[in-house]
């Protein structure tokens, strides 16, 4: 399989819209939940309080509103 790093502008954009053709999607929380469980956050855990923000489009502009809202409240915030 050819590296993204070995590729030219061209071949690495054809080979990103490819990349994941053919896979099935996962969905649910099973890896959340199994990253949280390997850092010893326990799932429900009142005192971890994080946004888990997923799509296709838009990611960067949703954690920075919900950053500076936050913020706007006093809460300290790490994105």
């Amino acid at each position: 399989m050819i590296r993204p790093l070995s590729l030219k502008y061209e071949h690495l954009l054809d080979w990103l819209l490819h990349v994941n053709r053919g896979r099935q999607v996962k969905l649910g929380l099973q890896n959340m939940k199994d990253m949280q469980r390997l850092l010893g956050v326990k799932y429900t855990d009142k005192n971890f309080g994080a946004f888990h923000v997923a799509g296709t489009n838009g990611k960067g502009s949703v954690c920075w509103k919900l950053a500076k809202a936050m913020e706007s409240i006093g809460l300290r915030v790490g994105l």
